[in-house]
């Protein structure tokens, strides 16, 4: 009902803004993810001036307000949602999460995209939504051969999947949880 939704080519005169609105959503995950999420003011102006065919830009407003954007990049084989920013509680009391979700899905069907990466994080609601996740492997490897043995027995005990509660949760009690290779 109030919800505006425009789909854009560019940030242009709202780069600062959904940057302030990213790091509001960054500030309040329940995972910190350090400097891993540590993006560059420019970033999202930089990825649809390099991009500018094959990003999915969305702004959302209630009322005139700037309540959230998202970012996604696709081809004819994927969409990929990479960046969010939604500003909370107004975001939320119209669960503009979940109408984001709906219009990127409505936008890959329209185009016969065939598959939906939904990205990392809030894993609980993407399984709900019907995602299925993908393990991910990190390799490393230390020059020097003891302290490889010791970097790999620490890798043992540093998985994510034992690091996070939500995660370990849905491994427990969802069956099929991993997409078969």
């Amino acid at each position: 009902g109030d919800i505006e939704i425009e789909q854009r080519g560019a940030p242009g005169d709202l780069a600062d803004e959904l940057y302030a609105l990213y790091r509001q959503q960054q500030s309040a995950a329940a995972v910190d993810s350090g400097p891993f999420d540590a993006l560059s003011p420019k970033l999202f102006s930089a990825i649809a001036n390099h991009k500018p065919h094959d990003t999915l830009l969305l702004v959302y407003r209630i009322k005139g307000e700037l309540a959230g954007f998202s970012i996604s990049l696709f081809n004819a084989h994927e969409c990929i949602g990479k960046y969010m920013g939604f500003r909370q509680p107004l975001a939320r009391q119209h669960k503009l999460y979940f109408v984001n979700w709906m219009h990127v899905v409505r936008f890959c069907l329209a185009r016969g995209i065939p598959r939906l990466n939904a990205g990392q994080n809030s894993y609980k609601t993407k399984v709900m939504l019907g995602c299925h996740l993908e393990r991910n492997w990190i390799s490393f490897r230390h020059p020097d051969g003891g302290w490889n043995l010791l970097v790999k027995a620490g890798g043992k005990l540093a998985r994510f999947d034992t690091l996070d509660a939500e995660l370990s949760h849905l491994e427990q009690t969802v069956p099929d949880l991993y997409r078969p290779r």
